[in-house]
């Protein structure tokens, strides 16, 4: 009789969520994750944090159909995290530049790093460096049969793997020199690599048998075996004995300057406004810390014949999907006998490239960023 029991756990944790786990990214086994699995008699199950892969305890014994003892795989069991949602890049802090296109680059996650943080009083590995989730940037996606065009000359050409080692493919001498190479990299795993030429830098791709069309990024599971480094966590030991493991992407909410336009009444007296930002003091659960007072434009700004007051916040602030929980912005002054509660950023229905301000409204008329940054502006009408 089987008996499954947990190899490993993939948990996908975002702090722009009010519970803390990411419900934006969907997890399923690549074609090649699957052939693994069913070569092992493995199961995989997705859950509402991630994914799960569970193996059948009563088969560990040697010469035992889905016995690990006999596990010789030397790659990993790869992940396709797909978006459930256009806004993902929006609220997630992504400091990498440019941005990954679904489809033709991604972002890339492995637990070889050998970081781990505590969550829920017990420790977690990391699939990337701890506070760095992007580190390795966005990958481009290669198949197996692709042509590298170089800016400069090619003399010979390599085909590394992710980590420090000697070449896996090549290296291929280019004679007569060229700016393009025909690489067929047929014997390898699916994965990340780096191609290397003399005098260029070092070209970072994902391999993979099929187009991932759709995917936001690949989590890459190395449950033992060579590419293993010390330090790392690994679910199986060289005999193939199991440690169960949770494997975690820590995935943070993206912080940015606000602005407020607000458009008064028709003669409706504005002068002494003010927008102030009240939120709970880190210490203590109880107490409420000093307002954070919005800076005012000297002049107003015209939006569609109509003149509105600017309001900046002082520093970046935290989007979220329930900022009211933690964070309440309010107007005071002539006309409001209680402080009028401000709209927030809707960060989940846009989508636009990370290189531009984030607006919650697109209009004809909106000013230019202050400072040329990342931002996000909310209109307000009275």
């Amino acid at each position: 009789m089987s008996v499954y029991r947990l190899l490993f756990a993939l948990d996908i944790r975002h702090t722009y969520f009010a519970d803390g786990w990411c419900d934006a990214l969907g997890v399923r086994p690549t074609p090649s994750c699957e052939r693994l699995m069913r070569q092992y008699g493995l199961l995989f199950k997705a859950t509402r944090e991630g994914a799960e892969v569970y193996y059948d305890a009563s088969a560990q014994r040697q010469g035992a159909p889905g016995s690990l003892l006999g596990f010789a795989a030397q790659g990993a069991f790869t992940f396709i995290l797909e978006s459930q949602g256009a806004g993902l890049t929006n609220y997630t802090a992504i400091d990498t530049q440019p941005a990954a296109t679904p489809g033709v680059s991604l972002y890339y996650f492995d637990n070889l790093n050998g970081g781990s943080v505590p969550f829920d009083g017990a420790t977690s590995a990391l699939l990337h460096p701890a506070g760095e989730p992007f580190a390795y940037g966005a990958l481009p996606w290669k198949p197996r049969r692709f042509n590298y065009v170089s800016e400069a000359p090619l003399t010979s050409i390599a085909v590394l793997a992710a980590r420090d080692g000697p070449p896996v493919w090549g290296p291929m001498a280019i004679v007569p020199s060229a700016l393009r190479a025909s690489l067929a990299l047929t014997h390898l795993s699916e994965g990340r690599y780096r191609l290397a030429a003399p005098g260029s830098p070092d070209y970072p791709f994902y391999l993979s048998d099929v187009p991932l069309n759709g995917a936001f990024a690949i989590a890459a599971i190395y449950p033992g075996g060579a590419h293993a480094a010390a330090g790392c966590a690994t679910c199986l030991d060289a005999q193939g004995n199991v440690t169960p493991q949770r494997y975690t992407i820590a995935l943070g909410a993206r912080v940015l300057p606000w602005r407020y336009f607000i458009v008064p009444h028709p003669n409706q007296p504005h002068d002494d406004w003010q927008v102030d930002a009240v939120m709970p003091d880190a210490r203590s659960a109880d107490a409420v810390a000093a307002p954070r007072r919005f800076a005012r434009a000297a002049e107003t700004v015209q939006l569609g014949g109509r003149a509105a007051i600017m309001f900046s916040s002082p520093g970046p602030l935290t989007v979220s999907q329930r900022p009211a929980a933690g964070l309440g912005v309010r107007l005071t002054g002539s006309g409001f006998a209680q402080p009028l509660a401000l709209p927030y950023p809707d960060m989940g229905h846009v989508r636009l490239s990370l290189q531009v301000p984030v607006p919650a409204r697109v209009d004809a008329e909106t000013p230019a960023s202050l400072d040329g940054s990342n931002g996000t502006d909310i209109y307000v009408y009275l």
